[in-house]
């Protein structure tokens, strides 16, 4: 599964190499590249917490790199980071955010078989699974001071999904695998613009407008989802019966024939120069769609 990122990342250079009107470099010239990059990362930490979520993203892409590299030492840098957190997660029990770092343990126990692995995050999940927290999706915290304990703004889709779905492929247990799916499509009823297939940021984007008129939609969020999407879609058993529903939406999202005609944020800049607030620009994730979705395993059914 881990395989499948090296063709992703072979689409960034392309894109990259297609601006510059150059040639696409090879395989190994770009993993060559990926583990430079990961190399230096790994020896110029940043000052964030270990189990923060700025780190379980990138964990994920260690992992990802690890797939597909002949060298051990970023599955090692790996568990010497579970070890050193004690393979607990963030400190806030229902954080999405503070749940994305148990991808990679997940990966890791996959991996290695050592229930030491999972076991600080199979029991805080079956905690949150016997005291579920079923407040308000809406984002305002002076109304809903809350909101950070549900999946309540788009970019949570990337953060928690893909742990619980990791966790259920690790234990076998259903329950995980349940809640993962309900949650995912409370969050996406209530965000997700059926008309531009796009998710609204969360609750407070409803009602804002560019100075066009049009939707905003936060770029970079919108990628997000998509990537949690592909990263659920990798462990989602193909008779699930959820699994559909899934599809389709990563259908909808990663439609290269989505019009670039400014109405959204999606692919280009609104029309206004000014954009309203900060993150609404464009981000690569989204420029990746069509290749997205011809390198998994959801090709016969994209439209590309």
């Amino acid at each position: 599964m881990m395989r499948r990122i090296f063709p992703l990342a072979l689409a960034v250079c392309a894109i990259t190499a297609g601006a510059r009107g150059a040639v696409e470099p090879a395989a190994a010239e770009v993993l060559a590249t990926m583990e430079r990059v990961a190399d230096w990362q790994l020896a110029h930490p940043s000052p964030h917490s270990p189990t923060d979520w700025t780190y379980g993203a990138y964990d994920a892409g260690v992992m990802a790199l690890a797939g597909i590299s002949e060298s051990p030492r970023f599955v090692e840098a790996m568990v010497k980071m579970g070890e050193a957190n004690a393979w607990k997660l963030g400190p806030r029990s229902y954080h999405a955010d503070d749940h994305c770092v148990g991808q990679t343990y997940a990966e890791l126990f996959l991996l290695r078989r050592d229930p030491r692995i999972i076991a600080p995050m199979r029991a805080q999940f079956a905690w949150i699974l016997a005291h579920p927290t079923d407040g308000s999706l809406d984002f305002d915290p002076k109304r809903n001071p809350t909101a950070g304990d549900r999946w309540s703004w788009c970019d949570s889709l990337f953060m928690a999904p893909p742990a619980w779905i990791r966790l259920y492929a690790a234990t076998g247990e259903k329950a995980f695998l349940g809640f993962m799916e309900a949650k995912w499509w409370i969050t996406s009823d209530f965000l997700y613009d059926k008309e531009e297939h796009l998710f609204f940021r969360d609750s407070t984007y409803f009602a804002r407008r560019e100075a066009n008129g049009k939707k905003i939609f936060w770029s970079r969020g919108n990628g997000w989802v998509l990537a949690g999407l592909a990263r659920v879609l990798q462990y989602l058993p193909d008779g699930d019966p959820s699994r559909p529903r899934f599809v389709e939406q990563y259908r909808q999202m990663s439609d290269p024939r989505l019009p670039a005609d400014g109405r959204s944020v999606a692919l280009q800049p609104p029309r206004s120069r000014k954009l309203p607030a900060p993150g609404d620009q464009r981000h690569g994730f989204l420029l990746l769609r069509p290749r997205l979705g011809r390198e998994s395993r959801l090709a016969r059914s994209l439209p590309v």
